[in-house]
């Protein structure tokens, strides 16, 4: 069951979800969602289609969806228990009451009568401000997820500068990005209390789909991108009356994690360095194949190099230490316990490693190895040291450093870097990568593998950076006055030259950010699987 927290008195979202297994051998058949009956408004089942419901397979899982209707979301809930009559805004500043809300499960199985199986969804409540809350969103595959949040402990800074990504008010927080470990829930207080409130700063606590996650990779990340785009756009649980003093800039992002979080927050940081505006990688590993080693599998002794090649590639994107370039000038902390047993410190050495090599400092990362202390430790992520760290980086992004590189292998799944975000590559998984060096009213851009690439003027302006007069694109020299919405700059062949072609051009028939693959990538859209259906050739 996946369900909202209550805020003074009110859902923080819409949606819920209960999930089903038929573990019969029949198929359910029309199945969906029902108010049981009590006195508030019903809400409204998200799951109706034509024949009045959902069908599920013998041994098949679904989640039903549930939208919680317009006049429950704005109802008093929350009846203190010490004062039956009393809403919830009469609950104290540490008070905390639990709301059920039956629901019924209601489907047909084989005998063509209805069937009703009773469900209490149950939410917790709890007043603004005082504590971690949970809401609900409809993630990329139009599921229902949720995400644990803590308000900053401030009003937001005022905003004298507008983005398309920050909230429609007077001020705006920055916000922090704190992805956890395996087997650890987002809503768990053992992690949302790992990480105090911040002045100004919202904390958003993904989930990753589930408690084990995927390494916040591919579905883990896509569910950190809607997370952050409901939490910013909504801004579950705030009062009405606060929204303009709490409103969001999704392009401040304080990046955090720990274990595979850790991993997240270096995969997060490098995948998207224009969003960054620090990060504290804890314990975290390089990629999964230097933590569960590959070549230690028995079936690994059987595959030959080529096939290793191919499959690796599929994985590329995924190798922090491939694009530990796009860190170059974010202010990082690599954390750990002396005597982590679990991730051993060499991971985070090594991406401290890779960073320092291609700033060419020795201390571009920030090591901090605390003695005697093992994987998980109190403080890891929240003493008095990190949250200075958090607070000296938590309202600007830092200056991009007058020659840096973009790195990714796969355009789905990263983004820009100094504004300039690559769209297509010449060889699909090989490394693509730019280097750039800053002149006075111009950039020098060398390419390797690239064939398109975008300006996000976005970024520019998030930065307060002028976009340059003209690019010099591998000694190719392009106006970016000529440049106008919807276009880009292309190389369609190794002896072409750089050019300005139309976006429309290519979307429908080349590989794009939507197409890019690897194979999964069919299954974080909609998609139809089209089958025979036994006819004859020209109806197949």
């Amino acid at each position: 069951v996946t369900v909202p927290d209550i805020v003074n008195g009110q859902y923080v979202s819409p949606y819920i979800s209960v999930t089903v297994v038929n573990l019969g051998d029949n198929w359910i058949k029309d199945a969906y969602l029902s108010s049981s009956s009590f006195s508030l408004p019903s809400p409204q089942n998200e799951d109706d289609d034509d024949d009045g419901g959902v069908d599920i397979a013998p041994n098949q899982k679904y989640a039903l969806k549930y939208l919680i209707s317009p006049s429950l979301m704005s109802s008093p809930l929350c009846i203190s228990s010490s004062s039956p009559s009393s809403p919830s805004s009469d609950l104290t500043d540490t008070e905390k009451y639990i709301y059920t809300m039956p629901l019924e499960v209601v489907y047909n199985y084989g005998n063509n009568q209805v069937n009703k199986i009773q469900v209490n969804v149950t939410s917790t409540c709890i007043m603004w401000n005082q504590s971690s809350y949970s809401f609900t969103f409809l993630d990329y595959d139009n599921t229902v997820q949720y995400a644990t949040v803590t308000p900053p402990t401030t009003l937001c800074r005022s905003s004298s500068t507008s983005t398309s990504t920050s909230s429609s008010s007077s001020s705006t927080c920055s916000v922090m990005v704190a992805t956890h470990g395996a087997g650890v829930e987002a809503s768990s207080e053992f992690w949302t209390c790992a990480i105090p409130p911040l002045p100004s700063t919202w904390i958003l606590f993904p989930s990753g789909r589930r408690s084990w996650g995927y390494d916040w990779e591919s579905c883990s990340r896509k569910n950190v991108e809607y997370a952050l785009d409901y939490l910013q756009t909504n801004l579950p649980g705030v009062p009405s009356n606060l929204t303009e003093s709490y409103g969001i800039d999704s392009d401040l992002v304080l990046f955090a994690g720990h274990s595979m979080g850790g991993h997240g927050c270096w995969s997060l940081t490098s995948h998207y360095p224009d969003k960054a505006m620090a990060a504290a990688c804890a314990a975290g590993f390089v990629k999964l194949q230097m933590y569960v080693f590959y070549t230690m599998r028995a079936g690994y002794a059987y595959v030959d190099s080529m096939l290793r090649g191919i499959l690796g590639a599929c994985i590329g994107e995924n190798d922090n230490d491939l694009y530990s370039g796009n860190l170059v000038g974010i202010p990082i902390i690599a954390r750990y316990g002396q005597n982590d047993s679990n991730v051993v410190p060499w991971h985070s050495r090594r991406m401290a490693r890779m960073v320092d090599e291609m700033t060419g400092e020795t201390d571009a990362v920030t090591i901090s190895e605390v003695p005697n202390e093992n994987h998980w430790f109190n403080g890891v992520l929240g003493d008095e040291y990190m949250v200075e760290f958090y607070k000296s980086h938590d309202d600007h992004l830092p200056k991009l450093p007058e020659t840096f590189t973009m790195t990714t292998m796969n355009p789905a799944s990263s983004g820009s870097r100094g504004g300039l975000l690559i769209v297509q590559l010449s060889i699909p998984f090989r490394v693509g990568r730019m280097e750039v060096q800053q002149q006075t009213n111009y950039w020098i851009i060398s390419t390797v593998n690239i064939r398109r690439f975008e300006v996000v003027s976005d970024v520019f302006q998030s930065r307060n950076m002028q976009i340059p007069d003209y690019f010099i694109i591998d000694n190719d020299r392009l106006n970016l006055s000529s440049l106008s919405e919807g276009q880009h700059f292309c190389k369609l062949s190794r002896k072409a030259k750089w050019n300005i072609c139309e976006k429309q051009t290519y979307i429908s028939s080349e590989r794009s950010p939507l197409n890019s693959g690897p194979f999964r990538q069919i299954f974080e859209q909609d998609f139809v699987i089209v089958y025979g259906t036994g006819g004859d050739e020209q109806e197949n």
